[in-house]
C-alpha cells in the first residue's frame, strides 16, 4: 500500500481531534462559536466601511491599473469619468425636438450644477469640455440664436449656440429650402458652415432613410435616433479628494435616477 504524504496524516489527526471535541463537549463548542462571532462581529457597526472609488473590486496586479496609473502621470493626475446614457421614457425617438432640449438641458445642468467645493465641471473640464458638443450643436443650448444667417465668421465663433436641426426646419418653414450647403445634418458626420462633427460617438441605436433620393424636404438622414451617450471627462481638481468625486458622482447619478 502506497504511504499518504506527511500533511495529510497531519490533517486526518486534527480533524479526528477536533471531532472528538466536538462530540465530548457539544455546548462548550456552541459557546465558544457564539462568542467568537460576536466579537468578531462587533467592531463593525463602529468601522467605516466604503469601497475604492477609481478601481472597486480591481485586483491589484491587473494590466488595467498600471495602464491608468501609466495616464495620470502622464496627464499630470487622476482621470475623473462619467457617462450618461439618455433614452426617452416611453421608448420613442430621441429626435424629438422636446427630447434633444431636455437633452441638452441635462448637459448644461451637470456641467454648470452640482458643485464640490465650489467647483462645477465646467470650471475643471479643460480640453475635454466639449465632449458633448455634437449634441449641442445638432439642437442648440438654450441660448436665443440671434442674426442667423448675417454673419458666418461670428457663427463659428457661436457654434455652441447654433441649432442646426431648428435653422434647417427654420429654412424650410421660410423659403421651402433646405440648405444643405452650410449645414448638412448627416449621420455619421454634420457639416456646420463647414465644419464636420463626427456624430457616432453621442448618437447610437440610429435609423437611417434608406432612400435619400426619393424623399422630399428632408432635413437629416436620421429616421430614428434611440440613445444618446453623454461623456463628462476631466482631470481631477488638485483640492478634491476621492470622497470629493464620489459625491459628485452620487450627486449627479441621483439627479439623472429621479
Amino acid at each position: 500500500m502506497e504511504s499518504r504524504p506527511l500533511l495529510i496524516k497531519v490533517l486526518e489527526k486534527s480533524f479526528n481531534c477536533n471531532a472528538r471535541l466536538v462530540a465530548e463537549y457539544p455546548i462548550l463548542t456552541i459557546v465558544i462559536c457564539v462568542l467568537f462571532t460576536i466579537i468578531s462581529t462587533s467592531i463593525i457597526p463602529f468601522k467605516k466601511i466604503k469601497d475604492d472609488f477609481k478601481i472597486g473590486y480591481t485586483p491589484s496586479d491587473a494590466r488595467s491599473l498600471k495602464e491608468m496609473e501609466s495616464y495620470s502621470n502622464f496627464s499630470n493626475g487622476d482621470l475623473i469619468a462619467l457617462m450618461v446614457y439618455v433614452t426617452a421614457k416611453d421608448g420613442g425617438n430621441m429626435l424629438r425636438i422636446e427630447h434633444l432640449n431636455a437633452t441638452v438641458d441635462l448637459i448644461d445642468n451637470i456641467g454648470s450644477n452640482f458643485k464640490i467645493k465650489n467647483s462645477s465641471f465646467y470650471e475643471f473640464c479643460d480640453n475635454f469640455c466639449n465632449a458633448n458638443e455634437p449634441v449641442a450643436v445638432f439642437r442648440a443650448r438654450r441660448k436665443k440664436l440671434k442674426n442667423l444667417l448675417i454673419n458666418c465668421d461670428e457663427l463659428k465663433k457661436k457654434i455652441t449656440t447654433a441649432n442646426g436641426l431648428i435653422i434647417q426646419q427654420n429654412n424650410l418653414l421660410d423659403s421651402g429650402y433646405i440648405d444643405n450647403d452650410r449645414i448638412n445634418l448627416s449621420y455619421p458626420f454634420m457639416s456646420f458652415f463647414g465644419r464636420s462633427i463626427d456624430l457616432t460617438m453621442n448618437f447610437h441605436g440610429v435609423e437611417l432613410i434608406k432612400n435619400m433620393d426619393n424623399v422630399v424636404d428632408v432635413i437629416t438622414n436620421l429616421k430614428s435616433l434611440k440613445l444618446i451617450f453623454l461623456m463628462f471627462r476631466a482631470s481631477k481638481p488638485h483640492n478634491w479628494t476621492d470622497d470629493d468625486i464620489a459625491e459628485w458622482d452620487h450627486n449627479v447619478a441621483d439627479f439623472c435616477d429621479k
